[in-house]
Parts: C-alpha cells; structure tokens; sequence
C-alpha cells in the first residue's frame, strides 16, 4: 500500500487530481492488486505485471492506432508499470460522464504519460523543463480539463442551468446532434482529430493545437487553452432518426 500510496500522491502533485478521488484510487489499486496476486501468490511483481498488461492492452492499442501517427511518439514499454496502472485509475476517477467516451480517456490518458515522462526526466536534463515538473492545484485536472469537455459536450442538448434542462421539451434531439458515440469516434481517427483540436485567442495559423505541440508532453500541458467548443461542434457521424411509425 505504501507504493501505492507514494505513486498516486506524486501523480496527484504533477497533474492535480482532487485528494478525495486519490484516496479512492488508491484502495482500488490496492484491492485490484490483491485480486491478482491470487493468480501469482508471493509474486507482487508478476501480479502487477498481469494486471498492467491487461488494464492498458487498449490503451497500447490506441497509442499504436492514433498517438503515435500524431505524435510520433508510441508510448510504449514502460519500467514502472505501478505508475501508468495509477495513473489510469486517477484519470478514470474524475472523468465521470466522459467515460461514456472511452477513446477520449486514452487520448487523456497518452498525453499524462508522455507529460509524466518527461516531468521524471526533467530533473536530469539541463534548462528549459522545470515546468514539467512544478506542483498543480487540487482539482486543476478537474477544472481546466474535465469540465469544460463536459460542459461543451451538455450543451449540445441541455441548457447550462441548474439542473440542466433539456432543450427539446419531449421531443427526442434532432438527428444531427452530436452525442458521445460521436465524439468518442473523433478520438480514434488521427488525421479528424488533429484537424478538429484548436487553441483558444490564437491566429489563424496557430490555432491547430497539436500542430503547434512540438513534442508530446506538451499536448498535456496545452490541454487547458484547447477551445472545446469550436474542436468538438460538427462532429456528427451517424445520424439517427426518430419516428412513431415502427410502433
């Protein structure tokens, strides 16, 4: 537990996660890898191992399919499995609504690990990287990244009070409103989604976000500029329609 517990307190520090959501994660680590030392008894290592390979095998996928023809960067092998296994539960913990868009999560997901890589290396390396590694506010993921996906995202067929109301009285949403099957495929498509992610108050040359990100960990880094609500409008890729005829 105290590995546990050291890993997702460093993560917390670098990347701000909410210290109640860490508490959690850190049981359900905890209880996950237990679960798995049932396969190899005495062999926490193995047991970590196991449940690193199966958690992130998507995860590895996706970093193939989409992260690496963006980036260039693939993401892959790793020598501190407990870290991304943290790392993905803290990230899963505060995404709330937003896993109903899985391909986001490992959008999300790539962009901490590449900014947590180089925050470790930055203190070897000479000049230029101490931001990577400087502290963030609790609920800094939550507020500058998570939210304001969600409150775009709401928009589309609620109005921003409280609580939401639905824009459509009883009628079902027009066919051509986005929904998160929509967006979610927006983040398994490499060439759309670099196209379609734009940085708020920049030129008109400079508003591509991940063309102006020149090496992965700062695709993290830039995601609180993102204008979620001009990147994520128009993305509509199935249209469905509703009639009473069938019944």
């Amino acid at each position: 537990r105290c590995l546990i517990e050291h890993r997702c307190n460093q993560l917390q520090a670098l990347l701000g996660f909410q210290f109640d959501s860490v508490r959690n994660q850190i049981e359900h680590v905890q209880a996950l890898w237990e679960s798995f030392l049932t396969r190899h008894p005495e062999r926490l290592d193995a047991a970590l191992w196991d449940l690193w390979d199966q958690l992130l095998r998507t995860q590895r996928d996706w970093n193939i399919r989409v992260w690496k023809p963006i980036t260039g960067d693939l993401n892959g092998y790793t020598d501190d499995p407990l870290e991304e296994v943290c790392l993905y539960f803290l990230i899963w913990g505060e995404l709330g609504n937003l896993r109903f868009c899985p391909e986001l999560g490992c959008f999300l997901f790539a962009a901490a690990q590449a900014f947590c890589r180089k925050a470790r290396a930055a203190p070897q390396e000479a000049g230029g990287t101490e931001s990577f590694s400087q502290a963030q506010s609790e609920g800094t993921f939550l507020q500058e990244i998570v939210k304001p996906i969600f409150a775009v995202m709401l928009s589309e067929t609620f109005e921003p009070c409280d609580p939401p109301r639905f824009k459509f009285g009883r009628a079902p949403a027009p066919a051509n409103s986005c929904n998160y099957d929509d967006w979610n495929e927006l983040f398994w498509d490499p060439s759309r989604l670099r196209g379609a992610l734009v940085a708020r108050g920049s030129s008109r040359t400079k508003r591509r976000f991940l063309k102006r990100c020149v090496e992965p960990a700062e695709v993290w880094r830039g995601l609180p500029d993102v204008d979620w609500a001009a990147s994520l409008r128009g993305h509509k890729s199935h249209r469905e329609l509703h009639s009473l005829l069938p019944i």
